[in-house]
């Protein structure tokens, strides 16, 4: 980005990273769970872009009783 710092630019960087480290933990519970998981539900997790729903979501993912009831 135009203007940013490299500490900028490093935080940001860790930021997706994180974000993508949730999402890939996320499809593995449910995966482990429900495989395979719908391609609706899929979607869910790869749009979201809230690492604190994302956890939530892998903590509460037990009580699924379908994997179309994940709530992000």
């Amino acid at each position: 980005m135009i203007g940013e710092t490299w500490e900028q630019s490093m935080e940001r960087k860790a930021q997706t990273a994180a974000l993508e480290a949730r999402r890939t933990m996320l499809r593995s519970v449910l995966e482990g769970r429900f495989n395979p998981l719908p391609e609706a539900v899929l979607q869910r997790i790869n749009q979201c872009e809230d690492s604190a729903k994302l956890e939530a979501a892998a903590r509460e993912s037990w009580r699924l009783k379908s994997p179309d009831e994940l709530q992000l």
